[in-house]
């Protein structure tokens, strides 16, 4: 994920055209704690509008197997707030709850995969400049010219949704290292009378300035010779 920008908050939009691998990457996100953004009412209401009615419009949304480049593009701007202005309808800043997007393909008859890619990176250089795109394209030779596109204009693409979830697992995880305590401002204890000191809640207390400087530790050990 070296080109893509680091999401702000943990909240997570899936767009496939096809039921299955939709049901891998949900699976993927629970799997890597990735939280799904709960699209609000006006988003909600966009997506009802004008997709099919046999559509998923409920994260992850499923835009069915006949979806067109056009289909993609609308969902994409949807859910990031990109479609004001046009016939659609109007989001307001404040309803945008998606903060990053897996978009999953596999090859159907009216899908047109490098089409889609051109327009996924259209999409992410003009108006995405804080929100991670990644993408999964199922389905061998026929994603090949869409797989070379994406990689070639830095938009990490994976075989499988898994793969693409733990992309955008490390971006959250690297996020909250980039947004961890200062360490001068933990708490800091200090203890006059060693003897009193309760080893299992000095032990949390370390546990948790850990976690907030985002160190990893296996095990932790104290030990008190009197």
């Amino acid at each position: 994920f070296l080109f893509q920008p680091i999401p702000k908050k943990n909240s997570f939009a899936i767009v496939t055209n096809a039921g299955g691998p939709g049901i891998v990457a949900t699976d993927a996100f629970e799997r890597e704690g990735l939280k799904f953004a709960q699209f609000s009412e006006p988003v909600l209401h966009m997506l009802r509008e004008n997709l099919p009615a046999e559509a998923a419009i409920f994260n992850p949304i499923d835009i069915i197997g006949d979806a067109s480049p056009k289909r993609y593009e609308f969902t994409i701007k949807t859910i990031f707030g990109l479609n004001n202005g046009t016939t659609q309808g109007s989001i307001e800043e404040e309803d945008i709850t998606t903060h990053g997007a897996l978009i999953i393909m596999s090859p159907q008859a009216q899908t047109k995969p490098t089409d889609v890619a051109k327009l996924i990176y259209d999409i992410t250089s003009k108006s995405l400049s804080d929100k991670p795109v990644v993408c999964a394209l199922i389905g061998g030779v026929s994603m090949v010219e869409a797989t070379k596109y994406l990689k070639q204009h830095h938009i990490p693409c994976y075989r499988f949704p898994g793969r693409a979830a733990q992309s955008l697992k490390g971006m959250v995880k690297y996020s909250g290292f980039l947004n961890r305590k200062n360490i001068e401002d933990l708490e800091v204890y200090h203890f006059l009378d060693l003897n009193s000191i309760n080893t299992g809640v000095l032990g949390s207390k370390f546990l948790s300035i850990f976690n907030d400087l985002y160190i990893r530790v296996e095990s932790f050990l104290f030990c008190f010779y009197v």
